[in-house]
């Protein structure tokens, strides 16, 4: 048993019976058999730089998009090569939607093995609400593209796995490995920050304030304000009423009492000396 691709070269990866020196597909043989009465004719072969050549390479994909760069700054696409030997695009293009107002952006780029390569673009081709990004070989082709019908200044629109066509909005990774996508990130921290701050309102202790004042007649360590009690709702008055210490009101009353008096007794006193100077 031996490991084949069906179809030859092209195909994926399986296991079958060994067919060596024949075609795995249909099992004829893959040699050739010289005949006796004409000279051998040897089989055309693509040779490996043809293979590799830019037209006819594969697995290239785009990783990363800046649509809406800060002010001053410039688009930029990221690509990726997912092969297993470095890559030369000659001649490539990068357009927006097909047959839109913008120019095809051509460009010539090496990409290494299983690496990233980014494309400056000087003079913009994005719409920032909406477009189409597309990576065309060299023959006309799309290799890849995407579509977004938004944009968000600063952000770019990411890969997180190749093998899918989606993109998400990203904190930009520009030449490096793509972060997660934002509205994921939000939502961890979110969760992170909600469990911080239940831990720390359990584990807070109670405290409370007291508030200082001064008095000449005594010294008063914790001030409290006058509490609020709820009455019945009458209309047209306030439903607050306010308790009032009547306690510390005697001792001033009883002052004024006093003052009352001694003034009232100076009076007749003023009165009676009028009187007796006049005699």
């Amino acid at each position: 048993i031996s490991f084949i691709r069906s179809p030859d070269a092209h195909g994926d990866w399986t296991t079958s019976s060994a067919s060596l020196n024949f075609f795995n597909s249909i099992e004829e043989t893959c040699l050739f058999t010289a005949q006796t009465t004409l000279s051998p004719t040897p089989t055309p072969t693509m040779s490996n730089q043809n293979m590799n050549s830019s037209e006819n390479i594969e697995n290239i994909f785009i990783s990363e998009v800046m649509v809406s760069p800060e002010t001053g700054a410039d688009e930029w696409i990221e690509l990726y090569n997912d092969n297993a030997f470095e890559v030369n695009l000659k001649d490539w293009f990068i357009d927006d939607v097909e047959h839109g107002g913008s120019t095809q952006k051509k460009f010539s780029l090496t990409i290494p093995t299983y690496g990233l390569a980014v494309l400056e673009i000087k003079s913009s081709i994005f719409n920032n609400s909406g477009d189409d990004v597309r990576l065309i070989n060299s023959l006309d082709n799309v290799i890849d593209s995407f579509t977004y019908d938004f944009s968000e200044k600063g952000k770019s629109f990411g890969r997180i796995i190749y093998s899918s066509s989606e993109f998400c909005l990203q904190i930009p990774s520009k030449n490096t490995i793509n972060n997660n996508c934002i509205d994921d990130e939000e939502i961890e921290n979110e969760q992170i920050n909600s469990t911080i701050n239940s831990s720390d309102s359990k584990n807070q202790p109670y405290i409370t304030e007291t508030t200082q004042i001064d008095s000449p007649s005594s010294d008063i360590t914790n001030y409290i304000d006058p509490a609020i009690i709820e009455t019945n709702d009458v209309l047209g008055a306030s439903t607050l009423s306010y308790n009032t210490n009547t306690g510390q009101t005697k001792p001033f009353l009883n002052s004024l009492l006093f003052i009352s008096c001694c003034y009232s007794l100076l009076t007749l006193l003023s009165v009676s000396l009028k009187m007796k100077l006049r005699i």
